[in-house]
């Protein structure tokens, strides 16, 4: 369909190419290959960066455009938690088991203040993963390695599980959601803790309100950062300098929503610092994407006759 498309729109032939394997052989050698000159990958950091070492490499070093781990941190206020805790500890269950926690953008991290009222969030979320029918992974190798991190993670000193839902009964590459929980001093100095669990898991931070922008300060390069905060506090101290360590890390910032909705727009920015990216300033998604794949050409001081069509006055309007 997609080669079809192509041809009906006039491109040229070969524009579009599917090589298939079940190794990273396919993948090495379509990175040195000599008529390539820019790669776009979504995979994992490993992977990603195994391909952009290979690509500086060659005699005339490539860009590779990886799109590699990211726990895409969500962050409640006080305020928001008392107004609508149960709708964001729905809304957050949604985005998290969306598509099995397989989306690049899925809520990895979510930050709730201490105290009953954030008791009642985690117990809500909870009754929701436990509640969720079974997942499946996309393969064993992607199931095997969420099982094997979890297995570690859980391990890690001040780290409980608080809510398992329901594994498959087939070995149809099942897995079972998963919260885990821990206090801010603890994720901050716990490196594992900042790794993407791929799949459908998330980390419960609680912590104090004023701790909040350390806890953004030690996350890794993110797509994603999410703040849900009431109107009142928009502009409030705590809340702008939330928003300040979490922009030095994100791409992308959202405000009271949740970041698996990814918007085909020309404001579109999914990207964000290392490892999210191996480029922050480009987007993977959005019609900006393209430049990913372009070469800037100015022409200085050059007639219109000896111009390119495209920038000769009368199809500028000028």
């Amino acid at each position: 369909m997609i080669a079809d498309a192509l041809a009906a729109a006039g491109a040229p032939a070969g524009t579009f190419s599917l090589i298939e394997g079940a190794s990273v052989d396919v993948g090495r050698a379509l990175v040195v290959a000599s008529g390539i000159n820019a790669v776009a990958f979504t995979g994992s950091r490993r992977g990603g960066r195994a391909l952009y070492d290979l690509a500086a490499t060659r005699p005339v070093p490539i860009p590779v455009y990886a799109e590699m781990g990211s726990v895409n941190p969500v962050f409640v206020t006080p305020a928001a938690l008392a107004a609508r805790g149960d709708a964001i500890a729905d809304g957050l269950a949604a985005s998290m088991l969306n598509g099995t926690g397989q989306f690049c953008t899925s809520p990895g991290v979510v930050v709730v203040p201490v105290g009953e009222a954030g008791d009642r969030f985690v117990a809500r979320l909870v009754a929701a993963i436990e509640a969720a029918p079974p997942g499946y992974m996309l393969n064993a190798t992607i199931r095997d390695g969420l099982v094997a991190q979890l297995a570690s993670t859980e391990r890690l000193a001040g780290v409980e599980v608080v809510a398992r839902g329901v594994l498959a009964a087939d070995d149809g590459f099942g897995v079972a959601a998963t919260a885990l929980q821990t206090d801010a001093a603890t994720f901050v100095s716990s490196p594992e803790l900042c790794d993407e669990h791929f799949g459908p898991v998330t980390i419960v931070v609680r912590s104090e309100a004023g701790a909040m922008p350390a806890i953004a300060a030690a996350i890794e390069g993110s797509l994603t950062g999410t703040i849900h905060a009431e109107a009142d506090e928009a502009g409030s101290d705590a809340v702008l300098g939330l928003r300040d360590a979490l922009v030095e890390r994100i791409g992308r910032l959202v405000w009271n929503g949740y970041p698996t909705g990814v918007a085909i727009a020309p404001a579109m920015h999914h990207g964000g610092p290392y490892p999210a990216t191996t480029h922050s300033g480009f987007t993977s998604v959005g019609q900006a994407s393209v430049r990913r794949f372009l070469r800037p050409v100015t022409f200085q001081d050059v007639p219109p006759a000896a111009l390119p069509e495209e920038l000769r006055g009368d199809r500028l309007g000028g």
